[in-house]
C-alpha cells in the first residue's frame, strides 16, 4: 500500500525508523518510532493493505443491526471498531428470491487473512449460521465454517457468497448467529465474538 506522505517522508529523511518488523504469511508490518517524541503522525493515515471497496450503507446507527432493503432483502452488519467508519464494518446480505436464499459476506474486516496487518480491524468468525423460521419450525444451517482473519486453508475471505434452496416459500424470520470467533482491534486488542442478529419479516 501507499504510505501516508508524512510517514513516508520521516522514514526517508531519518526522522523516523522501523523499530520492529512483524512478519506474517502475507504481510510485513513496520512498528515505527519518531526521533522527536513530541511529534505525532496519525497511524490511520498509513494506508490500506487490502480493500473490498464496499461503501458504507445508510441507516446504520449502532455497532450491530439489520437494515431492511426490501421485503425480500436485508443487510446484517457488525463493526469491530470503537469509532465506526466504513472500513470497520462487516456486512452479511441475505436475499430471498425465486425459492433461493442467497448469502453474501463482505467488508474490510473479513477481507484480510491476517490480524497483524496494520492499520486493520479484523474479524474472525467460525461456525456462521442462519436460522429461518417457517411457521413453528426452525430451520438452521451453516453458511461458513470459517470466515475472515486467521483462518486455515479451509476458510474463506470476503467477498464470500453461497446460495441454497429455501426451506419454505416465505420465512417469517431470519436469524444470523456469530457466536464463535474474535474481533481484532488494531491487531493488539481483541474480544470474543458473540452476536445474534434478527430480521423479523412478518
Amino acid at each position: 500500500p501507499r504510505l501516508g506522505a508524512a510517514l513516508a517522508a520521516a522514514l526517508q529523511d531519518g526522522s523516523g525508523r522501523c523499530t520492529h518488523l512483524e512478519k506474517s504469511e502475507f504481510f510485513v508490518t513496520c512498528f515505527y518510532e519518531l526521533a522527536d517524541a513530541a511529534r505525532t503522525i496519525s497511524w490511520n493515515n498509513i494506508g490500506y493493505p487490502y480493500r473490498t471497496t464496499e461503501p458504507l450503507l445508510a441507516g446504520m446507527t449502532a455497532s450491530t443491526g439489520v437494515v431492511v432493503m426490501s421485503p425480500t432483502e436485508a443487510i446484517f452488519y457488525v463493526t469491530v471498531c470503537k469509532s465506526p467508519e466504513p472500513s470497520c464494518y462487516s456486512y452479511f446480505r441475505v436475499a430471498l428470491d425465486d425459492g433461493l436464499l442467497a448469502f453474501t459476506a463482505y467488508g474490510d474486516p473479513l477481507g484480510t487473512p491476517e490480524s497483524m496487518t496494520n492499520p486493520a480491524w479484523a474479524l474472525s468468525a467460525k461456525d456462521v449460521r442462519l436460522t429461518l423460521i417457517c411457521g413453528e419450525k426452525r430451520n438452521q444451517f451453516e453458511v461458513a465454517a470459517n470466515l475472515g482473519a486467521g483462518m486455515d486453508r479451509e476458510g474463506f475471505l470476503a467477498p464470500y457468497r453461497i446460495a441454497r434452496s429455501l426451506p419454505c416459500a416465505d420465512p417469517t424470520r431470519v436469524e444470523l448467529a456469530l457466536h464463535h470467533g474474535e474481533n481484532f482491534y488494531r491487531a493488539f486488542e481483541h474480544d470474543l465474538l458473540n452476536v445474534d442478529l434478527v430480521w423479523q419479516r412478518k
